[in-house]
Parts: structure tokens; C-alpha cells; sequence
């Protein structure tokens, strides 16, 4: 509210700080009853000056804190007997086609099972529809770990993009209907793109196995997150190009995107054989967007 900025930190023995940085003097210190392993969030959850914060702790309780640090609600997610076995981190963003603004995340609760929760920030409660539970019965396989957060965006009506395993999960929010795309080895992370550098957006996706997938959607989405866009576009006539002959030269051609460019920016280029850094086959440095063909 001082126009000064703050930093939140959470520790293992459930403590929120919040720590003025140009001062280094603690604004609030709260504590959870167990450890915290997602970082808190900090929104404008009243529509008024201040930004409240949210965070929640291994053991599935979630609370909201003013920016002084007095709780506005607080709730635990867990029934008496259930057990939280490993949780997301939290996403604030609309969940409706209506506007309505809410915290997302998702918790593994029973071992083949996931729950997506979203909660009205103002009071803690589920919004309709929630929780969504994503079941997997033809694996037996414990879920350990969530290692994508959630995504979301606007078609129609909002939809949930939640990768688990080998899965891709496609959740419409205003019907609570979920759809799947399966691959063939684990998802490692996705993330929504304009690949074509239009006004579409396409879902970008990488396997544990190095393979790298694309979903085309012609549909107008909007990211909820701020789009500073940034990245390099292979032209689409060397996307699928093979080099059967084994020659060391090989022709391609790329266009350099950046939203934000500013004058002495550098832009790194590299190709590689898989993962391996051990394995660059290219790699230059430009000073300036668009096209480029090399060799």
C-alpha cells in the first residue's frame, strides 16, 4: 500500500513473511499449522488498494490473509480420515465465461485420483461444479508428484489445460466436462503459444522423452497471464525436414519473435541433437527480430 515492495517467503514450519524489501523490516509474519511447499500468492481480492495473500500447506488447510496479515478466511480442504499426497501450485484467474474470479490448484488425494479445486477468493468457498476429480484406471501407478501447474484460457467458455502422467486434460468449466488427449510417454510441461505469430494461440507440449507436441486451435483464446511473447519459429517447410544422405550441411530457416524488443537486444540461437548440451550442432547470436536462414 506504501508503494514499497515486499517479499513473500514460506518455510517448512508453516511461516508466511512478508518482508519489506527497500527496509528489510517484516510487514506480517503468519503460521500455518504444517509446512508450506507452494509459494503463496499475492491478488487484489476485494477490488480495493491492497493485495491480499493465499497460501496453503501440506496438509490440505488454505487461508487468506489481508496485507496485514489477519486472516479473512481459512478452511481445510480434508475430511477426517483423507490424507493430502501432493498438491499444485496455486493459480488465480477466471474460472467462468462470466468473469468469475477464483484460486485454482489441484491436490492428489487418493493414489490414481486427482482433484481440481476452485475457490472464490473472497470467502473460500468451492465455486459450482468444483472439485473435479480426474480419474485414471488403467494406472496403477501412484501419483507422486504434479508437475504442471494448471493452465488457463478463454474460448467459449473457460477451459482447463492439466497435464498428469501421460495425459492431457481439456476440463470445460461451465459444463465440468473433461476430455483427454494420451501420448506416449510422460507430459514434462505445456504452455499455450501464437506460433504463427497471429491472433490464434496453439497448445505447445514436451515429453520426458525429448519429443516436443503442438495443438493447433483456431478458436480466438485469450491467456490470462500478462502476453509478452518471445521465441524463435521455425519456418514450416523445415519443421519435419530429414536428412537421409548423413551430409553435415543442412539448410533451415527460422524468424526470431519478440514483442518487447529493444534496442543492443541479443537473441541466442541453438540447435541440438535431443537434450544434450554435449550434442549443439548450431549456434549463433542476432541483434535484431525476423527471418533468418542458415546452415
Amino acid at each position: 500500500r506504501d508503494g514499497n515492495m515486499e517479499a513473500l517467503v514460506t518455510t517448512s514450519m508453516g511461516f508466511i513473511h512478508s518482508i519489506n524489501v527497500p527496509f528489510g523490516g517484516q510487514s506480517f509474519t503468519a503460521q500455518m499449522r504444517a509446512a508450506i511447499e507452494h509459494p503463496a500468492i499475492a491478488e487484489n481480492v476485494l477490488g480495493d488498494a491492497n493485495l491480499e495473500v493465499i497460501a496453503m500447506d501440506v496438509e490440505g488447510n488454505i487461508v487468506c490473509l489481508d496485507h496485514g496479515g489477519k486472516t479473512l478466511w481459512y478452511r481445510s480442504l480434508l475430511g477426517d480420515k483423507e490424507k493430502l499426497r501432493t498438491s499444485s501450485d496455486l493459480v488465480y484467474g477466471g474460472i467462468k465465461a462470466d468473469g468469475t474470479m477464483g484460486v485454482l490448484f489441484v491436490t492428489v488425494i487418493t493414489e490414481n485420483a486427482a482433484k481440481i479445486f476452485a475457490i472464490d477468493a473472497e470467502n473460500g468457498s468451492n465455486l459450482p461444479g468444483f472439485p473435479i476429480e480426474l480419474v485414471d484406471p488403467e494406472d496403477h501407478k501412484k501419483l507422486q508428484s504434479i508437475s504442471n501447474p494448471l493452465l488457463l484460457s478463454s474460448i467459449s467458455s473457460n477451459l482447463i489445460l492439466q497435464a498428469l502422467r501421460s495425459r492431457l486434460y481439456f476440463i470445460d468449466t461451465s459444463t465440468g466436462c473433461a476430455q483427454f488427449s494420451i501420448y506416449t510417454h510422460e507430459i514434462s510441461s505445456i504452455q499455450l503459444a501464437r506460433l504463427d505469430g497471429g491472433s490464434s494461440l496453439s497448445i505447445v507440449g514436451t515429453l520426458v522423452s525429448g519429443e516436443v507436441f503442438t495443438l493447433e486451435n483456431p478458436s480466438d483464446m485469450v491467456i490470462t497471464e500478462p502476453d509478452s511473447r518471445i521465441g524463435i519459429l521455425v519456418d514450416e517447410n523445415f519443421r519435419k525436414l530429414k536428412n537421409h544422405i548423413g551430409t553435415c550441411i543442412v539448410p533451415f530457416s527460422f524468424q526470431i519473435i519478440d514483442e518487447n524488443t529493444r534496442k543492443g537486444k541479443e537473441y541466442h540461437v541453438e540447435v541440438r541433437l535431443g537434450k544434450s548440451f554435449e550434442q549443439i550442432i548450431f549456434r549463433k547470436s542476432y541483434n535484431e527480430t525476423g527471418k533468418n536462414a542458415d546452415q
